[in-house]
């Protein structure tokens, strides 16, 4: 589902995912988005609920009209390795290809 980032549990998740992401990865190499970020109106961003539990989130980012790029791909880390992250990603090309996208590109940290 396409999330409004309005809900607290999506709000802690993406913090989780930006605390992880920063203890990864040198500062001038930060390419984790952070909350205010993923609210602009170039990004789309879905989350992964089972059982009424959030357990992923993906988006992509607008680069022009053909041209998208993935970003902050993330699984609950006691549900990785369970297929979400591969469902999401599927469900993120058809929904891009659907927006129109021709193209997406992986975040540059790939």
């Amino acid at each position: 589902m396409v999330d409004d980032l309005s809900g607290p549990e999506i709000v802690g998740f993406l913090a989780e995912h930006i605390q992880q992401m920063r203890s990864l990865t040198p500062l001038e190499s930060k390419h984790a988005l952070d909350l205010d970020s993923l609210r602009k109106p170039d990004i789309t961003i879905w989350s992964a609920v089972d059982s009424d539990s959030l357990v992923g989130c993906g988006a992509i980012k607008r680069l022009d009209a053909s041209h998208a790029e993935l970003k902050s791909m993330r699984t609950r880390p006691a549900r990785q390795r369970s297929g979400i992250a591969s469902q999401l990603l599927a469900h993120i090309l058809r929904e891009a290809k659907g927006m129109g996208f021709t193209r997406l590109r992986p975040c540059p940290m790939w």
